[in-house]
């Protein structure tokens, strides 16, 4: 019952000077050598292209989300099929109660964490 603020620009750039009790993304998560990029040559890249491991977003997200969360704000991730254990150990020193979930297939496909 609570409201709901949207914001639109490069990650935490736009956020005004306040804390939030939840913080989604979905982020470009995919290596530039990922040899799946050919059958996505119509997609805007930078929509789906993170630096050479594919996790350049994601660090940057970790990095800064804990000065934009309360304590117990929840982060939720989505991120690359192969891309859950390097996660969970990024959120490993700032996070607690991380948790991961499977899409319809069975792909690990996102992660959910709260602020320690």
């Amino acid at each position: 019952k609570k409201p709901i603020d949207f914001y639109c620009g490069n990650w935490f750039e736009p956020l005004p000077d306040k804390k939030f009790d939840l913080i989604v993304s979905n982020p470009p998560y995919v290596n530039k050598q990922d040899p799946h990029l050919e059958d996505l040559k119509f997609e805007p890249m930078e929509a789906i292209v993170s630096g050479n491991d594919g996790l350049k977003d994601i660090k940057t997200i970790i990095s800064k989300s804990p000065q934009f969360l309360n304590k117990g704000g929840l982060l939720l991730l989505e991120h690359g099929y192969d891309q859950k254990k390097k996660i969970v150990k990024l959120l490993d020193n700032s996070f607690t109660n991380i948790k991961t979930f499977q899409d319809l297939n069975k792909v690990d496909r996102a992660i959910l964490a709260e602020l320690r």
